[in-house]
């Protein structure tokens, strides 16, 4: 039903949900307010779930991952772990690029301690050499001499080179073979110390040097020899005529006649020659034909030593194998090294601590040479094979004990002494009686050496005292390198 409008239009009438709608909207203003609360509240917690949920999906859209094939890792931790990479190198690895990027200062080589000072000048052995001397011989004031010994041999140029014995200008052969065999035996025991001090290519020229000259003294090409030249000079005792003992002069000036000795008969001289040939051999094994041609004179004149018509005297045969012998060799051995003992009162000793080994005999220091060398390698020998010592006797000894008996007697030589001098010194080659300086020093020649008392007379009419010998400077080279300590960078040629 319509009812008329008064502001025009038709006036309508609902009932149902309309008219109660329609009331409920204009009257009941409290319910609709609740209503209206509940229908907020709704749309809320419907706005706010959909942002919770939008705000998920983007975390978990952004935790990415990296897939490596085998290994998946996300970007988080693969941050990290290049970040852990950058760190470390920046405190591990850019501190030693910007050490390595410096420049360097190399710390100064460590001093040779004395025993390498003692051992260039003890070394200069050119200083007795005879014949037709190299530019590079070193010795300013020495030149070619002895160019016509052996005119009085059969040996095609004559027996030219080797070395002059000591103060006189007679070439000796045994002590020049012993000089040789101990040069060549410190080298196979101590190449390493050689090198290290820069001496090794000079001490293999100076031991090439007299074994070239001992290949002269015989037919070192043969099987069987029946001679060996033993010498070249000499001198008559009191004589007063111009000769190698009356005549203290250089070489170089040397015009009287120099005859040459020949030996039929001598074991002693061919063993040592052999002796010095065959460990010279050992010292050149880099030159195969050099160190054939040693061996092959070194079985020559020893079969000259053993031969029986050749003897001066028997040598036995033992009777049991080698091996017995080498071991009867080592008691012997073992029995020397006790009687350089000062507690075992073998051998006298002075006052200052120098070991009598010739009775007290001139000339003393080459035989503590020669003795301070064999107990310093016998120590060494000793350590290298982990044995602690030795017996003599019911008492042991450490092998320290020989060190310190090398290194006393050596130290007595080099100045710890009673006279506080150096017997590593020097003297003249001209005249003796002379009172004027020495025209010419033979820096790092050893001397003969004090007597027993420890008393030394600085006198050159006085050869007990004042006279070097190669023998002599031979052993003292060898003791001196098994005791130095230096390790390279040190001066020498």
């Amino acid at each position: 039903m319509h009812s008329r409008n008064e502001w025009g239009g038709s006036f309508e009438f609902s009932t149902g949900e309309d008219a109660s709608c329609y009331e409920t909207t204009e009257w009941d203003r409290a319910a609709l307010l609740h209503q209206q609360h509940h229908l907020q509240r709704h749309d809320l917690d419907e706005t706010l779930q959909s942002w919770i949920l939008e705000r998920s999906a983007e975390k978990s859209k952004k935790k990415k991952y990296v897939d490596f094939g085998c290994i998946v890792c996300s970007h988080k931790a693969l941050k990290w772990f290049f970040g852990s990479i950058f760190v470390a190198f920046l405190v591990i690895a850019l501190p030693i690029i910007i050490t390595k990027s410096l420049p360097k200062h190399h710390s100064l080589p460590k001093p040779p301690d004395n025993y390498t000072l003692a051992l260039h000048k003890a070394l200069l052995l050119q200083r007795s050499k005879s014949g037709r001397l190299p530019k590079s011989n070193g010795i300013p004031w020495r030149g070619n001499s002895g160019l016509q010994d052996g005119k009085d041999t059969d040996v095609k140029g004559g027996l030219v080179g080797g070395y002059y014995d000591a103060g006189d200008n007679t070439k000796f052969h045994f002590p020049m073979s012993f000089a040789m065999t101990m040069l060549s035996w410190s080298v196979l025991e101590y190449k390493h110390k050689y090198i290290a001090v820069n001496e090794y290519a000079h001490a293999r020229e100076l031991i090439k040097w007299g074994t070239d000259y001992l290949l002269l003294t015989f037919n070192s090409s043969a099987t069987k020899i029946n001679k060996i030249y033993g010498q070249v000079g000499g001198a008559l005792n009191d004589s007063r005529t111009p000769d190698d003992r009356y005549c203290w002069q250089r070489p170089e000036d040397m015009e009287y006649p120099r005859p040459t000795t020949t030996i039929y008969r001598g074991p002693d001289l061919a063993g040592e020659m052999a002796a010095a040939l065959a460990a010279a051999s050992i010292v050149f094994q880099d030159d195969a034909t050099y160190s054939k041609k040693l061996i092959k004179g070194a079985e020559t004149v020893f079969a000259f030593a053993r031969d029986s018509g050749k003897r001066t005297r028997m040598i036995l045969n033992p009777g049991y194998p080698y091996e017995d012998m080498l071991r009867m060799y080592h008691n012997v051995t073992g029995l020397t090294m006790c009687s350089y003992l000062h507690q075992l009162k073998v051998f006298n000793w002075t006052k200052g601590g120098l070991i009598q080994l010739n009775h007290g005999q001139p000339q003393s220091l080459q035989y503590v040479a020669n003795a301070a060398f064999l107990a310093s390698l016998f120590a060494d020998y000793m350590e290298a094979s982990g044995v602690p010592g030795w017996n003599c006797g019911p008492n042991f000894f450490p092998r320290s004990v020989l060190k310190a008996f090398a290194t006393s007697q050596i130290d007595y030589i080099l100045g710890k002494n009673p006279m506080k001098m150096s017997y590593v010194v020097g003297g003249g080659w001209k005249w003796r009686d002379t009172s004027k300086p020495n025209p010419n020093t033979i820096t790092g020649a050893m001397v003969g050496g004090p007597d027993r008392f420890d008393q030394f007379h600085d006198s050159r009419n006085n050869y007990n005292y004042t006279e070097p010998t190669l023998a002599g400077n031979a052993g003292l080279v060898a003791a001196l390198i098994s005791l130095t300590n230096t390790i390279g960078s040190a001066s020498g040629n």
